[in-house]
């Protein structure tokens, strides 16, 4: 299993079993490849769970993601910056408006 499928697959039942088990702790994942060992630290708190990596070799990233609606924040210590990601609202209209002026056409995606 990669570890991005296995973060994939642990992100998705912590979403939709924290309802139903309301689980919290911390979880410490060793995952050893090849010649590498990675350490994966997943603390889990009421409403909101913290994955970042053990190792203090290389500045990575800590992710926080709310529990109650996704929405994922990912934290970059080392440039001292931060992105948040909001999930999709589910009312958004399907078509993008175009803009003033031009035709509305399809988007490639």
């Amino acid at each position: 299993m990669t570890a991005k499928t296995m973060f994939g697959t642990i992100v998705s039942l912590f979403h939709l079993l924290t309802p139903a088990l309301a689980f919290e702790g911390r979880i410490n994942a060793v995952l050893t490849r090849g010649g590498g060992t990675q350490t994966i630290l997943y603390t889990v708190g009421t409403n909101q769970m913290r994955i970042e990596r053990g190792e203090t070799n290389w500045p990575y990233a800590k992710n926080f993601i709310n529990l109650d609606d996704g929405a994922v924040t990912i934290l970059f210590p080392h440039i001292r910056s931060f992105v948040r990601l909001k999930p999709d609202a589910e009312d958004r209209p399907a078509a993008q408006p175009g803009f003033p002026g031009m035709p509305d056409m399809a988007l490639p995606f």
